[in-house]
C-alpha cells in the first residue's frame, strides 16, 4: 500500500514537472521570438502605440548620428493634411531607444509611428486648425469656395468656384464637404480644372 502511494505521488510529480517544462519552453519560445521581431507602429488613434512584428523594426534599435528623424504635423480639420520635416538627430537624441525617444518627443506633442536605427517617424496631431500657408476648397451652403489659409491658420476668401457639386462622385463631394487642402495655388487650380472637365 505504501509503495503504491509512493508510485502514485512519483507519477503525479513527473507529470507536473513535464507539464511545467513544456509550458515554460513554449512561452519562452513565443515571447523570445516576439521580442526579437517587435516593432512600434501608430494605430488609427493618436497617442496609442502598439507593437507589431516586422523585420525592419525592433526594440533593440537606438538613434545614432545616421538616423533620419521624420516629423509629421498632421492637420485633421477637413481632409487630413500632413506636413513632413526631415532632420538629423540632435545630441540629446543620440543613443535613445524607443521608450526614451517616446518620452522625448511626447514633450513636444509627438508620438512615434515607426522606430528603427535608420529612421524614426513621429507625428503630431492638430485638430480644429487649418494648416498655415495653404489653400482650401470647401463646400459651404451648396457652394464651392476657395480660401487662402494665412500663416495664422485663418482662411481668407479668394473666390467661389462654379462647379456642379451634386454631379461630382461621392468621394469628391465628401472631400469638399470636409474641406480639401492644397499645398499651393497651382495645385488648387489644377484640381479645379480636373473636376470641372
Amino acid at each position: 500500500m505504501y509503495i503504491r502511494k509512493l508510485y502514485l505521488i512519483l507519477i503525479l510529480l513527473i507529470t507536473f514537472m513535464a507539464s511545467f517544462a513544456t509550458g515554460y519552453f513554449m512561452v519562452e519560445k513565443y515571447v523570445g521570438s516576439s521580442i526579437k521581431n517587435k516593432s512600434y507602429n501608430l494605430e488609427k488613434q493618436p497617442n496609442v502605440v502598439t507593437a507589431k512584428s516586422s523585420s525592419n523594426n525592433n526594440i533593440d534599435a537606438v538613434i545614432n548620428s545616421n538616423t533620419k528623424i521624420v516629423r509629421f504635423i498632421s492637420y485633421r480639420r477637413g481632409v487630413e493634411y500632413e506636413v513632413p520635416k526631415v532632420e538629423k538627430p540632435n545630441e540629446e537624441l543620440l543613443g535613445m531607444n524607443f521608450e526614451l525617444a517616446s518620452e522625448y518627443f511626447k514633450k513636444d506633442g509627438y508620438v512615434i509611428s515607426s522606430f528603427t536605427s535608420d529612421q524614426v517617424t513621429v507625428k503630431r496631431y492638430i485638430d480644429d486648425v487649418w494648416p498655415p500657408n495653404t489653400y482650401l476648397m470647401i463646400a459651404e451652403d451648396g457652394l464651392v469656395k476657395c480660401y487662402k489659409i494665412d500663416e495664422n491658420s485663418k482662411p481668407i476668401f479668394l473666390e467661389e468656384v462654379e462647379i456642379e457639386f451634386e454631379v461630382q462622385p461621392e468621394d469628391v463631394q465628401t472631400e469638399l464637404k470636409r474641406g480639401k487642402i492644397f499645398e499651393n495655388q497651382e495645385k488648387l487650380e489644377e484640381y479645379i480644372a480636373n473636376i470641372d472637365s
